[in-house]
């Protein structure tokens, strides 16, 4: 939601409903400040995905993320006495999913799994602007799938179930 409220006052303009719901949301960073990198029984929101898994690579991204975004929040708010503490916690935590996710060239840490993993997190650094994930996470990522991506088929979703 975070991130979300940041691409609507972004690309509108308007910093009314950050304002209005400004402490929901900082509600939301606090929780990831102490959860968005290492994290457990979290569903990510994809429609396939109906058990919770732990430290998902994606996900984890997706947190600093919008930490990264509430920094830009608050400075449109005017609250920006707290966000030394997200903007902290986003730089130290994108360098440590960096160390935890690169497996060779596989960008990936989670514990049951040996596949890569398609980071479409990245597409929320690019759509709003913020220029926090560094460019050798692009890079892998398009060394990663220059073949394409594989096709996993689970449970009855995909029919093999």
């Amino acid at each position: 939601m975070i991130i979300m409220t940041y691409a609507f006052m972004r690309y509108t303009g308007d910093a009314k409903l950050a304002a209005k719901h400004y402490y929901t949301l900082k509600g939301w960073a606090d929780y990831l400040v102490r959860n968005a990198l290492v994290h457990s029984d979290q569903l990510t929101g994809d429609w396939f995905v109906t058990t919770p898994g732990s430290n998902q690579t994606n996900l984890a991204l997706k947190g600093l993320i919008a930490l990264k975004s509430m920094v830009e929040i608050q400075k449109a708010v005017g609250m920006t006495n707290e966000s030394s503490t997200y903007e902290n916690a986003a730089n130290s935590g994108l360098q440590q999913w960096i160390e935890l996710s690169s497996s060779g060239k596989k960008l990936r840490y989670e514990s049951r799994s040996e596949e890569p993993q398609l980071l479409h997190g990245l597409y929320a650094d690019k759509l709003l602007g913020l220029g926090f994930v560094p460019e050798s996470v692009y890079a892998a990522q398009r060394a990663q799938w220059a073949a394409g991506m594989s096709v996993v088929i689970r449970g009855v979703w995909g029919g093999a179930g």
